[in-house]
């Protein structure tokens, strides 16, 4: 990219200064409508390390300044008092998020937090018990005959990992016919 700058940069006699837009809606908080500053470099390496940064750190506050303009009500005690502001409902914290999100998210329901959501009773609940080794090894045997373009064993190459059938191996507990040795 020769020629080019680094996002939200620009040279003045060969030195990079950061230059960004200031977004609207906060724009009355300063005198003027573009952050301008030096970035003291003239190497474009720098620059972009640096303007990322910045723009990183802009971005942050600038989400900080929006937050604090939303007037959200303290939910948490402050030093060991509960506050007395009120509490905010789930009709507040739904205009909220359509306020943060912008309008047409109308599919959203706060209705009940548990619409639509199985809770089973603790007197019908039976333990899930495993599944059997043995249908284990008829689906695995199942998949090593399926010849497929994606199983393809003409297509594919040693692992180079340790199988259950190398001397010295650490799966001494598995049988002695594995995927990788019917390849070979």
């Amino acid at each position: 990219m020769v020629g080019h700058n680094p996002q939200f940069t620009y040279r003045k006699d060969g030195v990079f200064y950061f230059s960004r837009r200031i977004p609207k809606d906060i724009r009355h908080k300063y005198e003027h409508d573009r952050f301008v500053m030096c970035l003291r470099t003239k190497s474009r390496v720098v620059a972009d390390k640096s303007s990322r940064a910045i723009a990183a750190r802009l971005d942050e506050y600038w989400m900080s300044l929006r937050i604090a303009d939303l007037n959200i009500p303290s939910m948490l005690p402050v030093n060991g008092q509960v506050t007395t502001e009120t509490v905010i409902t789930l009709q507040q914290a739904l205009q909220n998020y359509h306020s943060l999100k912008g309008t047409g998210k109308d599919d959203l329901s706060c209705d009940s937090a548990f619409a639509q959501t199985f809770i089973p009773d603790r007197n019908n609940v039976t333990k899930r018990l495993p599944i059997p080794v043995e249908h284990l090894r008829l689906i695995q045997d199942t998949c090593r005959k399926t010849d497929d373009d994606l199983r393809s064993r003409s297509r594919r190459q040693p692992t180079g990992r340790a199988t259950a059938c190398d001397p010295g191996s650490r799966f001494k507990d598995t049988p002695q016919s594995c995927y990788d040795c019917q390849m070979a």
